[in-house]
């Protein structure tokens, strides 16, 4: 394999062009999920839960786990 240099050129460029995208993509796709988060605090105490144990819960919701290519077996 012989290598020209319009070939090293075009790599060059391809790969100074991703390092320009990627990183304003993974910027946004971050700042998006930041704005749309849900946070929401309740103060639950089940019945006879002793005072000096802390309850936490966590809920994680909208996985985008389902459809045609990610079925319950996939999942699990």
């Amino acid at each position: 394999m012989r290598v020209t240099r319009r070939g090293l050129l075009k790599v060059g460029l391809g790969l100074i062009g991703a390092g320009l995208v990627v990183p304003r993509t993974a910027a946004y796709a971050a700042a998006e999920a930041a704005n749309d988060l849900v946070i929401t605090d309740y103060r639950s105490v089940p019945p006879d839960w002793p005072d000096a144990h802390r309850l936490s819960i966590t809920v994680i919701a909208d996985l985008h786990a389902g459809g045609p290519n990610m079925g319950i077996e996939r999942v699990r």
